[in-house]
């Protein structure tokens, strides 16, 4: 997903990775287009990563949305990693962390951010039990 926090394109490339940036649309409510996805995906896809809520747009993917990016990355049996770190706060939006959804759904989190705690780095990762990338 691009544009994004950019150490989620520019640490998978510093280790090899061939990255493709999958962009936002601002028609779209600056949302990326699934069907983009679909013609983004290779067999050899191994992780889809996104940010959600967007950096730097507050983009917000729904339920329905994330629902439909677990079919894709099903399709090929890539893991999706989900920056969730501006999860939305407000009240009554439906948007359960990607851990929630998919067996291979990778959630992080940060307690600086939010909890308004700067000073303190802490953060944590959410994954099921399943092998490796």
């Amino acid at each position: 997903m691009y544009p994004t926090y950019q150490q989620l394109v520019d640490i998978p490339r510093s280790f090899g990775a061939e990255v493709s940036l999958w962009k936002i649309q601002e028609e779209s409510q600056w949302l990326p287009s699934l069907g983009k996805l679909r013609s983004l995906i290779r067999p050899d896809t191994k992780l889809i990563c996104i940010n959600n809520a967007n950096n730097p747009t507050g983009a917000v993917m729904d339920r329905n949305y994330l629902e439909e990016l677990v079919k894709i990355a099903c399709e090929v049996g890539a893991y999706i990693l989900s920056d969730e770190v501006y999860k939305p706060l407000e009240l009554g939006l439906d948007v359960p962390p990607i851990f929630d959804l998919y067996e291979k759904g990778i959630s992080t989190n940060s307690v600086s951010k939010t909890y308004s705690v700067p000073e303190v780095r802490v953060g944590c990762i959410v994954a099921n039990d399943e092998g490796h990338l």
